[in-house]
């Protein structure tokens, strides 16, 4: 479980662990893209509800795990709070999008 933590008003880089939940799916951060969005731990994610602040990820394999890394700042409704990261991922060729995965962990927001 990797847990991140972020200041409101600065631009930082956040990298959680991607969880893969579907049996059997192992991708290669080079042949996708991603974005991330963040889900507060109160709130049930609904993909059809009020659209969410979606941010461009990068992909990156460290020593045989996959993690998502996006640089925060840019949602002005964000608030202090408990996260959990949601990450969306494209094929680079072809657009087949996949279900969403989710980092381990979580993001704690806070005030600087």
């Amino acid at each position: 479980m990797t847990n991140a933590n972020y200041i409101l008003g600065t631009v930082e880089y956040v990298t959680m662990e991607i969880e893969c939940t579907t049996p059997g799916f192992v991708f290669t951060p080079a042949d996708w893209s991603a974005v991330v969005t963040l889900v507060s731990l109160d709130d049930v994610f609904d993909d059809d509800a009020a659209p969410s602040i979606w941010s461009p990820a990068y992909l990156e394999e460290v020593g045989g795990k996959n993690y998502a890394k996006v640089l925060l700042g840019d949602d002005p409704d964000l608030t202090p709070g408990r996260y959990r990261m949601l990450v969306r991922l494209t094929k680079t060729v072809g657009g087949t999008e996949i279900p969403l995965l989710r980092a381990r962990g979580e993001v704690l927001v806070e005030v600087g």
